[in-house]
């Protein structure tokens, strides 16, 4: 059985278009309608199916992830990154903005948080990578990377950079 819940997705202009002669009762193509609201429902299910999946990596990965918004609160944390806030080691949240527990570390973090937000020609589409050491003396890397102007930024919604969190590797 077909179903929508067009109601409750997000509608495209052309869907808005034949909903609002729909609404009127105006006449309208009830093929094409038919076929616009088939596409829609699609494109809004693939977008949402590809979004799970990105969270599903997200949740994967033994490095912290946050999802930052633009505003530069965190949107969101996964697992491994909401243990790092909790040790207060490296990274703290402050007014719902991500910190380093070292304060010399703030102004770097901040200013490529700042370029992610920017978008990939601020920050390059690679993002940056700053070298941190936490409190008990072991290296990390916190890789920020730009989420604006992309395919990537569509699955993660309101967030505009991503930023992972790993101890670092040495190799001897």
């Amino acid at each position: 059985i077909l179903t929508t819940h067009v109601g409750s997705l997000i509608r495209p202009p052309e869907l808005q278009a034949f909903l609002r002669k729909k609404q009127a009762g105006e006449p309208f193509d009830h093929a094409a309608y038919d076929q616009c609201l088939r596409d829609s429902v699609t494109a809004v299910v693939q977008r949402q199916a590809e979004a799970g999946a990105f969270t599903d990596v997200i949740y994967s990965l033994s490095a912290g992830v946050f999802l930052i918004a633009a505003d530069g609160s965190i949107a969101h944390a996964n697992a491994r990154a909401r243990e790092i806030l909790a040790l207060n080691n490296l990274l703290r949240a402050v007014g719902g903005r991500l910190a380093t527990v070292d304060p010399r570390g703030n102004p770097a973090l901040r200013d490529a948080l700042v370029a992610a937000a920017l978008g990939d020609a601020a920050i390059g589409g690679k993002g940056t990578a700053l070298p941190l050491m936490s409190l008990d003396g072991t290296c990390h890397v916190i890789h920020v990377l730009p989420l604006g102007a992309s395919a990537r930024r569509a699955a993660f919604g309101a967030a505009a950079a991503a930023v992972f969190v790993a101890k670092a590797a040495f190799e001897a």
